[in-house]
């Protein structure tokens, strides 16, 4: 096993961190970055069709409204007229803005077959292999850069597809919140299952703050607005062991939200940012 690895964001070297039952993680102490060794994942993810309602059920069966909110508030501030969602799984978030402001051009792309929709120009396949000249006024992704193995290879695609003063949003974990702090915490204790699931193999890079600014800045990304927001708790996959588990494993949630609410550092993060000139 290699106990150090090059940080897929600013390329120092990384240490080995901690072994899981799936995966093993590495630390970067330059950016505060943790990431998993993708080659000690033995059976890889395949974002096939029904990926989406086999692994998440529950995230794409409920909304988070709040986050939903926020992104168009955003869009709308600052007048952007064309979308791409990049990884838009079912649409769901376009189908949002589209009913928030039917005057968008908007588009989707993702493995996901999405059905033929008269608003939304929905794309099969990978953003790094589409072929067009078009260009967005905002380039979103949410929940999906976390899941990405070449991080610059995907940053430099969303700056290609993007218009002069575009914007490009990128929702993902907050891994410097509480809740994850806890997790870490608890293993030394032995109790493993809430690190297990933080840091499961779907998810090769988990982004502290200060590592997904790291990226923005080391490829040339002006950081124009940052927010940290919570964790829809009804998306969440939790153990289906029994009645009482479930109920304790919610009560916990909701109490380090509580806490995340109060000083300020939630568990999910979303930045803004644009094209140094």
């Amino acid at each position: 096993m290699k106990n150090l690895l090059n940080c897929p964001i600013c390329e120092e070297k990384a240490s080995f961190y901690k072994h899981l039952t799936e995966v093993n993680l590495f630390f970067c102490q330059n950016c505060k970055h943790r990431f998993t060794d993708y080659n000690s994942i033995k059976k890889k993810e395949e974002y096939k069709n029904d990926y989406f309602v086999s692994k998440h059920p529950n995230w794409f069966q409920n909304i988070d409204f709040r986050l939903f909110e926020y992104l168009c508030e955003i869009i709308n501030k600052n007048s952007k007229k064309s979308i791409l969602d990049v990884g838009c799984g079912n649409g769901k978030f376009l189908e949002f803005v589209s009913n928030y402001n039917d005057k968008l051009n908007l588009t989707g792309i993702d493995y996901y077959r999405n059905k033929k929709n008269k608003k939304i120009k929905f794309i099969y396949g990978n953003i790094n292999k589409l072929q067009t000249t078009k260009k967005f006024d905002v380039i979103i992704s949410i929940m999906v850069i976390e899941h990405i193995l070449n991080l610059k290879e995907f940053i430099t695609r969303q700056k290609k597809l993007l218009k002069k003063n575009g914007i490009i949003i990128n929702v993902t974990i907050n891994e410097s919140s509480l809740l994850y702090k806890i997790a870490r915490l608890l293993k030394i204790f032995n109790f493993i299952k809430p690190i297990e699931m933080l840091y499961d193999k779907h998810h090769l890079n988990h982004f502290s703050k200060y590592s997904l600014q790291k990226l923005y800045k080391k490829n040339s990304l002006r950081i124009v607005k940052e927010k940290t927001i919570l964790l829809n708790l009804n998306s969440l996959t939790l153990p289906k062991t029994n009645k009482i588990i479930s109920f304790f494993y919610r009560f916990c949630l909701k109490f380090i939200f509580f806490i995340e609410t109060i000083i300020g550092n939630k568990s999910q993060q979303i930045l803004i940012g644009k094209i140094i000139k």
